[in-house]
């Protein structure tokens, strides 16, 4: 009665008087022995009497202040007790045996070990040496279940690795190595290498460390060109007591940043980045078109790079953005289009799309410059020369995300002199050979000798206020001896005199004409003009010849005519915008071989 009377106190059920029957009870499930006459004190000496970490269904229930009636008082020795087994205890036998015997079993909880890893960021590509470069961060925790539950202890085993590179091919893994809290690891044929924890781990606690690569200390390092990425494959662990395995769960990145080995500082002689810009020195640009205009290549050595910027530069005087509409940086080898962008003044400025922007090491990327020249309104005459230099690349390190310094680009600079045709442009050539004179006869008064044509391809006209021929004759003489402004003269090709009017005659042959009123040639239209001279026979010789040559300025200049003209310019024309602002032809079209006439 008066073990019923605790039972009904302590709000426990009736079924719970059956475990506990006056003769006593053995546990064999969790070796706890009671003798039967020890039941009158059982409750208030349990502590001492359990022996094993496990626990039954009626200590969980008297120690448990949600179970029975509403604010019952919990004995004292609660307080000192282990955790206790949730309610749900699985009582796998709750029948008497002869031996008063009582069997229960707590089940064993699944468990999961949880890695979380991060990456190192690099500062800056790390240089050739044996030191240590640390890649990745490994936090293995293991969480407790429950506290009522029982966990068994947990053993971490290993963790396998596994290095690569951009550039496999040519890497010897031997000369690497692995290293985690002091330790190295060597590295297979393939890259793989297997790193040992051995640590217990009770439920709640968690280890820390570093995985690392470094060169392997030897006397000469190897100076590997490529970028390299270390991967965290699995980690081993078992239950402590058993072989069973444990999962181990991996958040984060398994896969560490992005890693290269530099020759810098070290070394000057190895460049990170090649970059080889080409341009085109003999090219005419007319409105309207698309041209290109300068070639970039880069080719990194020692890891991939991001181009971020790259400005163009134009160092001629004219300014460049009176001359295009749009320039373009594109990929030669795919077409794709990069950026597009305007000149100010005489800089571009391209930020590549950032999708498009990465070169991956040992590959060259061409890029081309290409210009979309303006319709109308281009000051003729006008020269670009575009060039890059080492400070207005700037490139990043994939591996690390820092700046590569001009210092460690190696830039063949190319500059590209390219003469530009405004909307309309002066193109002047030789008529066909069955046009030409075949013959001509020396008695003194002007013959056709020479038959030539201008051009204009654009849309605006073009005013020509002087011009330069070069006339030499050979085994014929002029009328008085030496030429004379009367012996020379230019006709259109109806037979009218064109307005262009010999002036000076200079020693070397050289004859000037200027125009009267300027000769005007119309957008899209060809002119044909003749060039009469008068000869006096020599001889008889079959060789007999005049030989005429065209003759341009060196450099451009411009201004107006008249001042143009004092200055001994040998080719002026303009075009209708520019009719204050003539130009001397250096960049117009003319023929550079010599027509020769023979007698």
């Amino acid at each position: 009665m008066r073990l019923l009377a605790l039972v009904l106190a302590l709000g426990l059920p009736l079924s719970t008087l059956a475990v506990y029957y006056p003769y006593g009870y053995t546990n064999t499930g969790a070796t706890m022995s009671v003798p039967a006459s020890t039941l009158p004190s059982f409750v208030p000496s349990m502590p001492a009497a359990v022996t094993s970490p496990r626990t039954n269904t009626l200590r969980s229930r008297i120690c448990d202040p949600q179970y029975g009636v509403a604010n019952r008082r919990l004995p004292s020795w609660c307080a000192a007790m282990a955790p206790v087994a949730p309610a749900n205890t699985v009582v796998q036998s709750s029948r008497f045996t002869p031996e008063n015997t009582f069997r229960y079993n707590v089940p064993q909880v699944t468990t999961t070990a949880y890695a979380n890893v991060r990456a190192y960021r690099q500062s800056a590509p790390q240089t050739v040496s044996s030191a240590v470069v640390d890649v990745l961060q490994l936090d293995v925790h293991y969480p407790e279940i429950d506290q009522r539950v029982f966990q068994s202890a947990l053993r971490l085993s290993d963790a396998k690795v596994r290095l690569t590179s951009s550039n496999n091919s040519n890497v010897r893994w031997s000369d690497f190595e692995v290293v985690s809290n002091g330790e190295t690891y060597s590295i297979d044929p393939n890259g793989y290498a297997t790193i040992s924890l051995e640590k217990r781990l009770s439920p709640r606690d968690a280890i820390e460390t570093n995985i690392g690569v470094r060169l392997r200390p030897v006397d000469n390092l190897p100076l590997y060109n490529g970028s390299f990425q270390l991967e965290l494959l699995s980690i081993s662990a078992y239950r402590e007591g058993s072989t069973s395995a444990v999962t181990v769960k991996m958040e984060g990145d398994r896969r560490s940043q992005f890693f290269a080995f530099s020759p810098f500082p070290a070394t000057q002689t190895s460049p990170f980045v090649q970059v080889i810009t080409e341009g085109d020195n003999a090219q005419t640009l007319t409105g309207g078109g698309t041209f290109d205009l300068l070639r970039i290549t880069i080719e990194p050595q020692f890891a991939g790079v991001s181009l971020d910027k790259i400005v163009i530069k134009n160092t001629a005087l004219t300014d460049a953005s009176q001359l295009f509409d749009r320039i373009y940086l594109v990929d030669a080898g795919t077409g794709d289009l990069l950026d597009s962008t305007t000149f100010s003044f005489n800089e571009a400025t391209y930020r590549p799309l950032s999708e498009l922007n990465e070169i991956q090491i040992n590959n060259r990327r061409e890029l081309v410059v290409r210009g979309l020249v303006r319709q109308s309104d281009l000051p003729l005459g006008a020269q670009v020369q575009l060039s890059v230099g080492a400070s207005d690349i700037e490139l990043r390190s994939l591996t690390s995300g820092t700046d590569i310094s001009p210092g460690q680009i190696n830039l063949a600079a190319g500059t590209s002199t390219l003469q530009t045709v405004a909307d309309s442009t002066l193109i002047v050539e030789h008529d066909e050979e069955e046009d030409q004179p075949q013959v001509f006869v020396s008695n003194g008064i002007q013959e056709t000798v020479y038959r030539f044509t201008f051009k204009n391809p654009g849309q605006q006209r073009i005013y020509l206020g002087r011009m330069t021929l070069n006339v030499s004759a050979n085994g014929i003489n002029f009328p008085a001896g030496s030429p004379q402004l009367s012996d020379f003269a230019v006709y259109s090709s109806q037979g009218n005199p064109s307005g262009l009017a010999p002036v000076a005659i200079a020693s070397n042959g050289d004859i000037t004409f200027d125009a009267t009123s300027p000769i005007i040639i119309g957008g899209n239209e060809q002119r044909e003009f003749l060039l009469r001279v008068a000869t006096t026979q020599s001889g008889t010789n079959t060789d007999d010849s005049l030989v005429v040559l065209w003759r341009k300025d060196a450099t451009a200049s411009s201004g107006m005519l008249s001042s143009l003209q004092s200055s001994g310019a040998l080719l002026i024309y303009t075009t209708d915008n520019q009719l204050q602002n003539w130009t001397t032809g250096n960049s117009l079209t003319v023929p550079y071989t010599a027509f020769v006439l023979h007698k």
